[in-house]
């Protein structure tokens, strides 16, 4: 009898063993991502611990089995997954997204502006895309740029869209959109508005007042020529953005 009971235990526990271990295999190296939420956006920032992610991924029932996760984290390290921007899928197991986390393996994201009336203007809408904030952004937005000095600084950075890291240093942020500036003003649109009697500088000035002024871009074209022959008339623009600009630059 004690033999037989010997011998049933000594199936049932390696059989348990195996069973243990194949769940635990299930739950760390299988899919894991609730589809009906996918794909999932997650904003880490520099004092974001590994625990908060993971309260987030409950509240937001990102798992559908969330235990091992953080256990699986607690292994590998994972104190603080690195900043940025990550797109959770469908399809990733635990253990692939703690190593997303670690590497920092993020998405980029899309910012952009249209019009801002001035640096802090754009460096607040800047803010509100990215992990930089408006402070260090402005500064950024300062620096020095050639062919762009004082007023005309906010010219050299070209309303469009821009693919950025989430986690990008203000800095970068303000490189980048320069870049993009320079590169529109190739030598044929340098060209163009020397043959208007405009700098690079001075077209930036009046494309933005235009923008202002029309909200219609179809007659944003009518608006520009009657700024161009008012220019070339010497007469002052009369344009209300130009108004509007001085009065808050008078009472900020």
């Amino acid at each position: 009898m004690r033999k037989t009971i010997i011998i049933i235990v000594g199936v049932i526990i390696p059989v348990g063993l195996i069973f243990l271990v194949y769940k635990g295999y299930n739950v760390l190296f299988e899919a894991n991502v609730n589809e009906s939420i996918t794909p999932y956006t997650l904003y880490v920032d520099e004092e974001t611990s590994i625990e908060e992610v993971y309260a987030k991924f409950i509240e937001d029932e990102v798992l559908l089995a969330p235990e091992g996760f953080l256990l699986l984290a607690n292994k590998k390290g994972l104190v603080s997954p690195k900043p940025g921007h990550y797109i959770i899928k469908s399809g990733q197991s635990s253990n692939s997204i703690v190593n997303t986390l670690m590497a920092g393996f993020q998405e980029p994201v899309t910012i952009q502006f249209n019009t801002a009336d001035n640096l802090e203007d754009l460096a607040g809408q800047l803010s509100k895309q990215i992990m930089a904030d408006s402070l260090s952004l402005l500064e950024a937005l300062k620096t020095e740029r050639k062919g762009w000095e004082g007023a005309a600084i906010y010219g050299a950075y070209f309303p469009d869209t821009y693919e950025v890291y989430w986690n990008a240093s203000a800095e970068e942020i303000a490189e980048k959109i320069y870049q993009n500036t320079i590169k529109f003003w190739s030598p044929a649109h340098l060209d163009k508005a020397a043959r208007l009697g405009l700098s690079a500088a001075e077209v930036s000035t009046l494309a933005s007042i235009v923008m202002k002024e029309s909200s219609k871009t179809d007659d944003r074209p009518l608006v520009a020529r009657l700024y161009l022959n008012r220019l070339a008339k010497g007469m002052s623009l009369q344009a209300d953005p130009t108004v509007i600009y001085a009065l808050k630059r008078k009472n900020p």
